[in-house]
């Protein structure tokens, strides 16, 4: 990209990642903190954010309202809201997947961050890498 001002990474998350990231330390929850610092920049649709407060509320995460509210507030500070322009069928073993897809299409992303094995299984659609948060991280520092 030589000497020009990169363009910063556009990623899709999956709900899997954001729960992930708000209950525990690890890999998804330092890729979310790439958003929350600005270096990376997030996709979201609100039906993705709908699942995830869904999700949220099942008792075995513990999740109390106050938490999810913060992080969710946080989060959209640096994350771009886009609505789907098409709905895809691309994977038929759990079509509710196929809103990341939709969401990474319409934000036009570079990557969607996921450990959902339906989706690690394209391993790309279109020209958007899909991968799991270390590899993506182990990517972004070069490592």
């Amino acid at each position: 990209m030589g000497q020009e001002k990169q363009e910063t990474i556009k990623v899709c998350l999956d709900t899997n990642v954001l729960v992930s990231a708000i209950g525990w330390p690890g890999p998804e929850a330092a890729v979310v903190g790439l958003v929350l610092d600005g270096v990376v920049s997030l996709c979201i649709t609100a039906e993705v954010l709908n699942e995830f407060y869904r999700v949220c509320q099942y008792p075995k995460f513990g999740f109390s309202e106050a938490e999810v509210d913060g992080f969710t507030g946080r989060l959209l500070i640096n994350a771009e809201l886009v609505e789907p322009v098409e709905k895809l069928y691309i994977i038929t073993g759990d079509e509710p997947d196929n809103r990341f897809l939709e969401c990474a299409v319409a934000g036009r992303v570079d990557y969607i961050i996921s450990g959902d094995s339906h989706l690690l299984k394209l391993g790309f659609y279109k020209d958007i890498k899909i991968m799991r948060a270390p590899e993506f991280l182990k990517l972004f520092h070069g490592t």
